[in-house]
């Protein structure tokens, strides 16, 4: 019999008492411990019981929390934690390992992106071996794989599921369109100069490099739903949002932006004509015209040609620092030719590096290479740079075939932002290294996965795919 009438079910009281229990709890934890780590005791759970029921939601819920995580130092540790989306990757590999486990898993397909990236990390471990700190290569090693498990592993064993990759697709540019408006806003309320654009996603983002970088990774996400919506309205609405995020690119004055932004549009504008779709491309060409009117409407002009100026000027303080630390990184390889000084450990080797005859501002500071690929040679030697070389070309191949053999024209425009945001990856790597951050290599290796799945896809000779992909 069920409960008489004016009586609550049992359920309700107990989920009333848990959920009091579980406000005490957060009030007494961040009491004792502060709010971070108070709030994350409480939330954390939560979070893992949303992971054992399903996977999908938990990562998609983590992607959307990247550009609004805050970076938590450790100087003891000589470490930091991108938090919540860390702490949530690491609760969310914990709870996928243990549900595996218990009722298996997809099994690992075979790809030649994976047989690479295995080969790439028995190099990077073999370099740490060999190095002054194999205690820095162990943690960069073992952060390097758990954001390449989520980010990459997870999407390309699940990535068949109905709408996920859509639906992460549609995650990744609102994201970016959120931090877009927040440092538009930011440059309305303090005015734009070159150096506030380096400020316009603080507190989540520490500088601007970091910040185009996610915003170029949305603008690719943008035009990847733009292109395959079904809708006109749709269409424009997210051409649109292509140009709030431009904008934002533009007036956050990363110099390696510019260059990426101008690779990434290359790459829609050239795939787009060459199946016949001129009057997109024009419309493409029109709207990322107006940008030019934010960009008046901001007065920011001036400092966009002082800033593009710049870029090919050797005397420039910013130039000259990462001559200054190529030439380091030159002068570790030739040291340690095969495998480098050791994975994660530039920063520490730099000194003994250095070229003391560049006098720049900031020869004396700890920081990276400037450089993804002098990264990869100076730490990993001349194998490890063979093999990253390697997996980027492939990568590039498998997109350039996902698009012109794409078997739906979904696959076909979804191909085409993730061909874009590779592309501007590689760009922007070129002039800065972001290690393992957790902002930069989540939409990185989504966007490596999303080549991977729409390259199987061309070879597999099932029924074409729908739009629900």
């Amino acid at each position: 019999m069920g409960p008489a009438a004016g009586e609550c079910p049992a359920w309700v009281i107990q989920g009333a008492a848990g959920l009091i229990a579980l406000e005490v709890a957060s009030i007494v934890i961040t009491g004792l411990m502060g709010p971070v780590l108070g709030i994350g005791i409480v939330v954390l759970p939560l979070y893992a019981l949303l992971c054992w029921i399903s996977l999908p939601a938990a990562w998609l819920l983590t992607l959307a929390s990247v550009p609004f995580s805050f970076e938590l130092l450790f100087p003891i540790a000589s470490s930091a934690l991108w938090l919540p989306t860390e702490p949530m990757i690491i609760v969310f590999l914990a709870v996928w390992i243990v549900r595996a486990l218990l009722h298996g898993t997809h099994s690992i397909p075979r790809s030649p992106v994976l047989a690479i990236l295995a080969v790439l990390a028995i190099l990077a471990i073999l370099s740490g071996i060999g190095s002054r700190n194999p205690v820095l290569s162990v943690k960069a090693i073992m952060s390097t794989a758990w954001l390449a498990a989520f980010g990459f592993l997870f999407p390309l064993l699940h990535g068949g599921e109905k709408g996920f990759l859509r639906r992460a697709l549609l995650v990744l540019a609102l994201a970016g369109i959120g931090a877009a408006i927040y440092g538009l806003n930011f440059l309305a309320h303090h005015g734009v100069s070159r150096w506030l654009g380096n400020e316009m996603g603080h507190p989540f983002f520490p500088e601007h490099g970091t910040y185009s970088v996610f915003e170029s990774f949305a603008l690719a996400a943008v035009l990847a739903l733009s292109l395959s919506a079904r809708r006109a309205h749709w269409r424009w609405i997210g051409f649109g949002a292509a140009v709030l995020v431009t904008l934002a690119i533009v007036l956050s004055f990363a110099r390696a932006a510019y260059l990426g932004l101008v690779a990434s549009l290359a790459i829609v504008f050239w795939h787009l004509a060459r199946a016949g779709k001129v009057r997109t491309v024009l419309a493409l060409v029109v709207l990322t015209a107006t940008v030019g009117l934010g960009i008046a409407r901001f007065q920011a002009s001036v400092y966009l040609s002082t800033t593009v100026a710049t870029i090919s000027e050797p005397g420039d303080p910013s130039n000259m620092e990462r001559i200054s630390r190529w030439l380091a990184a030159w002068n570790m390889v030739r040291d340690h030719p095969l495998l480098g000084v050791g994975y994660a450990n530039y920063e520490d080797a730099y000194y003994s590096y250095r070229v003391l005859t560049l006098k720049t501002q900031e020869r004396f500071r700890r920081m990276g290479v400037h450089s993804e690929y002098f990264r990869i040679l100076s730490e990993m030697g001349w194998l490890g740079f063979g093999a990253c070389l390697t997996f980027l070309v492939l990568v590039f191949r498998q997109g350039s075939i996902a698009i012109g053999r794409a078997r739906s024209p979904t696959d076909r425009a979804m191909a085409m932002g993730a061909l874009a945001g590779f592309v501007t990856y590689l760009v922007h790597g070129a002039f800065n290294n972001f290690g393992e951050n957790a902002k930069i290599m989540v939409p990185f290796w989504f966007f490596v996965a999303l080549i991977t799945i729409l390259w199987s896809r061309t070879r597999d000779p099932g029924p074409a795919t729908s739009r629900g992909t």
